[in-house]
């Protein structure tokens, strides 16, 4: 696989201060992923460990229905760089991901699914390139692109060329129709020239989140996230990451619809002030609406 980073600005003018080898903090949110959550949380330890900083790992459980929440109680008691956040009800993966956010503590800040989706290892491509930027967000690699499109690409590639004097990028991330279309919306409603808006998988400096209070409950946090950092002039980087599809789609939760949240997004649009407080100390709380209580 290839391990290019493309920078969505090539411009270098607005330098960064370093950051790569700060203290991380590592967003896991799960929904039903008891069979698998053991593996993959000591899957992502062994990677901290490695890289040799402070580190936290902030579990966020969404109403979990099967036993996630008590396998998260006791990895959370048995490994003090565990810190668990639990939703009573299933509210959604970007409730999960707004919860986990304003938990965390570092500098870094990274967030991925709990579940078999992505490789921890994957994560040091995004920090070999963080320094330069504000976000590294991956694009999944995972199904071959057709034929008939790698070949359309080709011929439009040329075409910029001669016509233009421009070589546009190759597409490397293709997920079918479905994950076209919604970056072609991307794209074209909130000017987000990336190969996968959608990726659950991403690095940020934490600071950026100073200015991008969550709306969105549902799916469409990924995309939200991204266009408001596009908007406050952001620098981003997209990188490759390994990818196995889940088996199954994860619904929304009822009464929770893309369109509704697309409309919440640009009629009540929501750019600040700054929201990120100084989280709160304990290892296990429970999410109760607006409020979290110790357990």
């Amino acid at each position: 696989m290839a391990t290019e980073v493309t920078l969505t600005d090539t411009s270098v003018a607005a330098r960064r201060p370093p950051v790569a080898q700060a203290p991380l903090s590592l967003v896991l949110t799960a929904r039903n992923a008891g069979a698998v959550v053991l593996e993959v949380v000591e899957a992502w330890l062994q990677f901290l460990k490695i890289r040799n900083q402070p580190f936290e790992i902030v579990l966020v459980d969404d109403g979990s229905s099967d036993d996630t929440k008590g396998l998260l109680e006791l990895l959370a008691q048995e490994q003090p760089a565990l810190r668990f956040l639990r939703h009573d009800d299933w509210r959604g993966p970007g409730a999960a991901l707004a919860t986990g956010i304003a938990a965390a503590q570092h500098p870094l800040l990274c967030y991925a699914t709990c579940d078999k989706q992505f490789q921890p290892a994957d994560l040091q491509r995004f920090l070999e390139h963080i320094d330069q930027v504000d976000l590294v967000t991956g694009y999944r690699v995972a199904v071959p692109t057709p034929g008939w499109l790698i070949a359309a690409g080709w011929l439009r590639h040329w075409l910029a060329r001669i016509l233009l004097g421009d070589f546009p990028p190759g597409r490397a991330s293709w997920l079918g129709w479905t994950g076209w279309r919604r970056r072609f919306q991307a794209r074209w409603i909130f000017g987000l020239r990336v190969q996968d808006p959608e990726c659950p998988f991403r690095l940020f400096r934490r600071e950026v989140f100073r200015r991008i209070p969550i709306q969105s409950r549902g799916s469409l946090v990924h995309i939200e996230i991204l266009a408001k950092a596009n908007h406050f002039g952001c620098m981003m980087a997209e990188a490759p990451v390994s990818w196995l599809p889940p088996k199954t789609a994860m619904p929304e939760p009822v009464g929770l619809t893309p369109r509704s949240e697309l409309s919440t997004l640009f009629h009540r649009p929501d750019f600040g002030p700054p929201r990120l407080e100084e989280p709160a100390k304990e290892t296990a709380t429970t999410v109760q609406g607006e409020s979290c209580q110790a357990t």
